[in-house]
């Protein structure tokens, strides 16, 4: 007999999918505001005149590429953790996809029964369409988290262009 997964209600799929996409979407949020400061901080320093003492020249731009350093650290360590979320939303997905191709199977399975009482024919159309039901809800949240997943992994490459532009200076 095959080994049977334990169902979720769809309100834990909803919530699950959700939850997945809210924390990539936070994380992008955080490195866009680390790439937008890499990139004030290294325009700030291009774009002083730094003409005063030596010693004050060569503070200034110290501090501004030691800050520039440390935000690219946390840049680097929010792209991590984004990572780390994106496998999690493909562990989702993955799930969704064999609980899809599952029910799928159910699907056909109950489609090919051959029955003859009407009432054994009518609980097996009602299971039929039940079967149905949850095949088109994991296809939607399938997509969903196919699309959350596609959506931050093209948000981090530009984030991470965005950053080693600044860093290739």
């Amino acid at each position: 007999m095959p080994v049977r997964k334990e169902g979720i209600s769809r309100k834990t799929f909803i919530e699950k999918v959700e939850r997945s996409k809210t924390e990539m979407t936070n994380k992008e949020t955080e490195m866009d505001m680390y790439a937008g400061d890499v990139e004030t901080a290294r325009g700030t320093l291009e774009s002083l005149e730094l003409f005063g003492a030596q010693e004050d020249i060569s503070d200034v731009k110290g501090a501004i590429e030691q800050a520039e350093q440390i935000t690219e650290g946390r840049f680097d360590q929010e792209n991590e953790q984004l990572e780390r979320l994106q496998g999690e939303n493909k562990e989702i997905e993955k799930d969704f996809d064999e609980r899809q191709g599952k029910t799928e199977s159910d699907v056909s399975k109950l489609g090919e029964a051959k029955l003859e009482s009407l009432e054994a024919k009518d609980g097996i159309a009602k299971a039929r369409e039940a079967a149905l039901r949850g095949k088109e809800f994991l296809d939607q949240q399938l997509e969903v988290t196919r699309k959350a997943g596609e959506q931050s992994e093209d948000a981090e490459q530009k984030l991470r262009a965005r950053v080693q532009a600044v860093r290739g200076r």
